[in-house]
């Protein structure tokens, strides 16, 4: 099977979302038929970065219709690492250990919301997102991240950058994006 190493876009639109495909190291097998997805990693483990977000939750809910058994959903919410000059840290007021309670519990009570099978794997990690999500994905080996997109541009982009992209630019597996429409 012939590998492609340049980006692959394929794109289909629903009323709110457009679903691209940015990198792929293999020609996807899948096609979107009438906005429903096509069950297309029948055995590979889907990663989806969660920040709490609706796009986020779109992305989740895609995961979840393009993969037949939940317990090959994987889902990651990575944490900032706490900065020493941080007014928690230096009042001793809050540590990662109740910071993960916290996130781990927000989790739960997410995925209970949305449904989801108790199968789907929940993780919480600590560092920059993007390297995070990277990482966990190769530790999981994983055959797709399905990651949200919040579009932004200009400065905002500039000083916030890109979790998105950078996960796309460091996966080593396809990346599937979801932006929202505008």
């Amino acid at each position: 099977m012939p590998v492609y190493r340049d980006i692959t876009r394929s794109v289909m639109s629903t009323n709110e979302y457009k679903l691209a495909v940015v990198r792929a190291s293999t020609p996807p097998t899948s096609f979107f038929r009438k906005g429903k997805a096509m069950n297309w990693l029948p055995r590979k483990n889907v990663l989806v970065p969660v920040d709490f977000s609706t796009d986020s939750r779109v992305a989740l809910q895609t995961a979840r219709e393009m993969i037949q058994d939940p317990a090959n959903v994987y889902v990651i919410h990575v944490l900032p690492v706490m900065e020493v000059t941080d007014p928690g840290v230096i009042w001793d007021t809050i540590d990662d250990m109740s910071r993960r309670e916290h996130a781990e519990a927000a989790l739960a009570e997410e995925m209970r919301r949305q449904g989801v099978d108790e199968a789907v794997h929940v993780v919480v990690r600590f560092g920059d997102p993007g390297h995070e999500i990277v990482a966990y994905a190769e530790e999981i080996e994983a055959g797709l991240i399905v990651v949200s997109s919040h579009g932004r541009t200009g400065f905002r982009h500039l000083l916030l950058g890109s979790v998105a992209e950078r996960v796309v630019r460091l996966a080593h597996c396809p990346v599937l994006v979801l932006k929202q429409k505008k």
